[in-house]
């Protein structure tokens, strides 16, 4: 029984033998195993070793968006004391991501290698400005004025004169692109605001802001690139204003369970962010 049980097991050592003449050692260089993996996982290796020295000279890859799903927000509209700005405006932020109507197929061939994912995508986020984000937002601007040393109410009734809080809702956007400057008009999609029964208000007006372009320069990493890559992000302030009481004599912020920010494109919904309140 013994020795019929050793004539059932495989040949270990023909196995062994046949592995080996697929993968021999690195006298063959092209069929060995391990050299396969540097030779076509090369160009890989390159974007990962990039990308950690693009970290070490002050440049972060953000993390991609992803088209399609909301960013919801949850708040309270009492106001919530001694909370610093940057924590008030979080709270009132929304954030997602929509595809660039202006960015095809074809230009993938003309990009380098090395580039941002968010090369395809308009980023956008979107503040709310209830009473608790305008008040944080007074007091920002007041600590930050050191030259005219302008006090809380001068600067409330120039906020008031520029946006009328009591008779527009204000939504801030910041629409930022790493393609072209035409990627950042608001107007290559149709916006709108809805609540929770599904009534849709468009705004009443939109004030764009001027594009700001910054590039930033990652130094050659010889032998592999001898030029410098030149990375340009667009940034586009926009401000929607909607009625602040509606048709049906409803307040939009104060009376409303949710409401959701919504970009769509050829009558299709390409990114939305969500407030509901508590």
């Amino acid at each position: 029984m013994l020795n019929s049980r050793r004539k059932a097991e495989p040949n270990r050592s023909s196995l062994r033998t046949s592995r080996d003449r697929i993968y021999p050692i690195c006298i063959r260089w092209h069929k060995c195993r391990l050299c396969t993996y540097l030779k076509w996982g090369f160009p890989y290796y390159v974007v990962i070793i990039s990308s950690l020295l693009l970290g070490g000279c002050g440049y972060h890859l953000p993390v991609p968006g992803y088209p399609g799903l909301p960013n919801v927000k949850v708040v309270s509209r009492d106001r919530v004391a001694q909370l610093p700005f940057k924590e008030i405006r979080a709270r009132w932020m929304v954030w997602f991501a929509v595809p660039n109507p202006l960015f095809r197929e074809t230009d993938q061939k003309a990009l380098p290698l090395l580039r941002s994912a968010n090369i395809e995508l308009v980023q956008v986020s979107a503040i709310l400005f209830g009473e608790e984000m305008i008040d944080a937002w007074i007091k920002e601007a007041c600590r930050r004025d050191t030259a005219t040393l302008s006090t809380y109410e001068e600067v409330r009734k120039e906020y008031q004169e520029k946006h009328h809080p009591d008779k527009w809702l204000r939504i801030r956007l910041d629409l930022q692109s790493e393609f072209a400057e035409p990627s950042t008009d608001p107007e290559l999609w149709t916006i709108y605001l809805e609540d929770e029964q599904g009534v849709m208000y468009e705004p009443v007006f939109i004030k764009k802001g001027n594009p700001v372009v910054e590039h930033r320069e990652i130094p050659p990493i010889y032998p592999y690139r001898e030029e410098p890559i030149i990375i340009t992000r667009i940034i586009r302030i926009v401000d929607l204003y909607f009625p602040r009481v509606t048709f049906f004599g409803r307040s939009l912020l104060e009376d409303t369970g949710s409401l959701k920010l919504v970009f769509s494109r050829n009558r299709e919904i390409v990114g939305e962010g969500k407030w509901v309140f508590q």
